[in-house]
Formats: structure tokens, sequence, C-alpha cells
């Protein structure tokens, strides 16, 4: 295949692939070979582990496609409407679509982009963890499964970001005195709502035992390359200092993978 422009290597879940900016996006094989190719504006967008957006530099929207083999899909989005935001969650994704300005509604769909429920939900995207999705309306926001069943309520129609951990939903706010973001828990199980730790589990998050939350800061100038928080008690367990430019912690499956901060080694960290 005639490869006419630069390659950009990116992660889509567990898969790599490399990216030519106004051609599209190809697949990466065992020997770092080009595999499938899907072209477009050559910018990866949602994704989760099995599938992904692309931008099609077009007004047209995004082309939707299986991370395993480059295979196009094509969603039963309704018609006469505009696509707006999406988000990806484990088993589908949400997309909101608009008919005129201030008329927005939100529709769950697998990840073949069949409905999994044809009912629309007036509101706006607002996060995702897990199989959970955020909808803001016009006096609440909601928290639904992929099947449109609401399971928390929270008053106030702003957006909210949103963290799955085990039974515990973690819904961030923004804090008036410090002008940071917090996140407090909620019980699902219960309903119930605990006190807010100062701690951002929206930036960088990595994954969590279910004691700690693993975080990889994405601003390269930062001072640390990862760092655990106790859930319990809000505090800071471990961090990992940033020593060079190119050191870099991803997870892949359940493992944290390391760049060494000169960028040419790769290992697995485990526990001490």
């Amino acid at each position: 295949r005639l490869i006419t422009g630069k390659l950009k290597a990116a992660q889509a879940g567990n898969y790599l692939i490399a990216a030519t900016e106004k051609q599209g996006l190809y697949g990466v094989g065992p020997q770092a070979q080009t595999t499938w190719f899907v072209p477009g504006a050559g910018i990866l967008a949602e994704h989760n582990d099995d599938v992904a957006f692309q931008g099609t530099g077009r007004e047209d929207g995004a082309t939707m496609f299986a991370l395993k083999d480059g295979g196009v899909l094509d969603p039963q989005f309704p018609d006469n409407t505009e696509l707006l935001n999406t988000t990806i969650f484990d088993g589908g994704f949400a997309q909101q679509f608009t008919t005129k300005p201030g008329h927005d509604f939100v529709q769950f769909f697998d990840t073949a982009g069949r409905f999994t429920t044809t009912k629309r939900f007036e509101g706006t995207l607002g996060g995702s963890a897990a199989n959970l999705t955020g909808i803001a309306d016009s006096d609440s926001y909601g928290v639904y499964t992929p099947q449109g069943v609401k399971l928390l309520r929270i008053s106030g129609g702003e957006p909210h970001g949103i963290q799955l951990i085990g039974t515990t939903l973690w819904i961030s706010e923004s804090d008036n005195v410090t002008q940071s973001t917090v996140y407090r828990p909620y019980d699902m199980r219960t309903g119930d709502k605990g006190e807010p730790c100062e701690f951002n589990l929206g930036s960088g998050y990595l994954g969590s035992d279910g004691t700690v939350a693993v975080r990889a800061p994405g601003n390269p100038k930062s001072d640390l390359l990862a760092d655990a928080w106790d859930l319990s008690t809000c505090e800071r367990a471990w961090s990992i200092p940033r020593s060079g430019p190119l050191g870099r912690i991803v997870r892949l499956g359940d493992t944290l993978v390391r760049l060494s901060d000169d960028g040419t080694e790769l290992f697995a960290l485990v526990s001490p």
C-alpha cells in the first residue's frame, strides 16, 4: 500500500494504530507492518476496546470501525439530525444528536451500531464510566445503563465526570473554595453519597484494584509519571516521579506498562 504521509502511532484499547493526517488510519501488525486501512481525516476520535470513530474531514460526521480488522460499521443513526458528541462505554456508545439548536437528545447503541433502546433522552452527554453514561437535561443530571435505565439522579443540569470503581460511582464536582475539581462517591447499591475527595479521577485515570486509584498525568511537563490515591482516606498512596521527557505509563489490559524516561525501554510495573 502506498503511504504518502508521515505515520503517527496511537493506542486504541489494546490495539496499536498508525494515523496519516488527511488520509486515514492504519492497523499495525505484530511486525510493525500496516494492515487494514480506513480513509478519513487521520485523527483517532472516541474509542473503547472494540470500536473507534474517525472524522471524515467532511460535514457528514464520522466513520465508525472495528479495531480488530478495520471493518467499517453503519450505525442506525436517526435521519434529519446532526451528530454532536459521542461517548464510548464498555459494550457500546451513546450519541448526542440535534434537530435544531437547543433541541438535543441522546440515544444508546451497541458496538455494531444497533439500538440498545429506541428511546430518546432529552439533554446532553456528560461523561461515561464502565457501561454507564451521564446525561444532563434542563434541571438534573442522570446516570443511565446502556438499556436506558436511570440509576442515579442529581439535581442541577450541569454535566459531570464519572468513574465507576466496584459498586461505587465517583462523580465530579467543582470546589468553589479551592477552584478545583473534586470527586464525591455514591454507593450504587443504596444511592448514599459520601464526602468528596480532592483528587481528579477523570484526568489520566488508568484503573483501580478497589483500594487505590491509579492515574498518569497527561501533561508531559508534569513532575509525576503516575500516582495512586487511597479511596478510603483520600490520601496519596504512592507516586512515580518523572525524570525525563519521554517517560510514560499506560494500561494494557490489567497490566501497567512504563516507557523509560529516555524512551528506550518498555517494562511492566508490578507490586513492590
